[in-house]
């Protein structure tokens, strides 16, 4: 019942933690709006890249911003939430008796099942449709019982291992020589969106009695696959951040082109004028 209101919080911070950002970019840094916006937009990378061309945004400063973002992320957010997990009472501790694990047999009928729900996603243009579609195929198999236990801790770790790896190949071409230029501003960015979140997260667990940690990790500007398995990891509960996420990508999916088209493509288009 909470999640309605969690989630209207997290979309109302994502406007927020953007707007902020962008505003230092080019208040700050001097940096253009179409620059400053779609650095500073905590998702829809594929999309910021093919569009940033078309708005005159400098590509190599908003790669440098959206790479080195998620490499804080992973990085720092961990720690943060650890840290700070004493407003929430502490981390979640281990409930029930010790967990039981699902049959190879069954975890090779999972994979295959997930692997099939994770390529109709891809096929439907879900955001993160490998990793959601995977997941739900596996919800129905717990969820109905059919699967009693977990996936053994040894496939676990290699999952994990090939999420970290995927992240990483991200940095593929990327151009170190221009990151000690930008890593002032670039830090300095991304502190001001983590922060911002954070106001929000705390703002949510406060008015829904949520836990800080849990609403921190869901409301955090970035990274689904590794907040969702960092939910898992710590024990928070990983449908309420993947839910978040997911959310959050199709909130900046369906945004984004609206507000290249209107916002930022205008101003594109009077300095043309101008200079014409």
């Amino acid at each position: 019942a909470t999640y309605p209101g969690s989630l209207a919080i997290m979309a109302v911070g994502v406007v927020a933690t953007t707007l902020a950002g962008t505003a230092f970019l080019c208040v700050f840094a001097g940096w253009s709006r179409a620059t400053a916006l779609l650095a500073t937009s905590p998702g829809a990378f594929s999309y910021i890249i093919s569009v940033a061309p078309r708005v005159k945004g400098d590509v190599p400063r908003i790669v440098v911003v959206q790479m080195f973002r998620v490499l804080i992320l992973m990085a720092v957010l961990p720690m943060l939430v650890v840290e700070t997990a004493s407003l929430s009472g502490g981390l979640p501790a281990p409930k029930g008796p010790p967990p039981t694990f699902d049959p190879l047999w069954l975890v090779g009928l999972m994979l295959a099942a997930g692997a099939a729900g994770g390529f109709l996603f891809e096929r439907m243009k879900i955001a993160g449709g490998v990793f959601f579609g995977a997941m739900l195929v596996s919800a129905a198999f717990h969820g109905t019982g059919l699967a009693p236990g977990r996936l053994p801790w040894e496939l676990a770790f290699v999952g994990q291992c090939l999420i970290g790896s995927w992240t990483g190949s991200r940095f593929v071409g990327f151009d170190w020589r221009r990151l000690p230029g930008l890593l002032g501003v670039a830090s300095a960015s991304i502190a001001i969106s983590i922060a911002t979140s954070a106001l929000f997260a705390w703002f949510a667990s406060a008015l829904l009695g949520l836990s800080f940690g849990g609403a921190m990790i869901a409301f955090a500007p970035g990274a689904l696959e590794a907040m969702t398995m960092l939910a898992f990891a710590i024990g928070f509960d990983p449908l309420y951040v993947g839910v978040h996420h997911l959310a959050r990508f199709m909130l900046l999916n369906m945004s984004m082109p609206l507000v290249v088209r209107y916002w930022l493509e205008p101003q594109v288009n009077k300095q043309s004028g101008d200079k014409t």
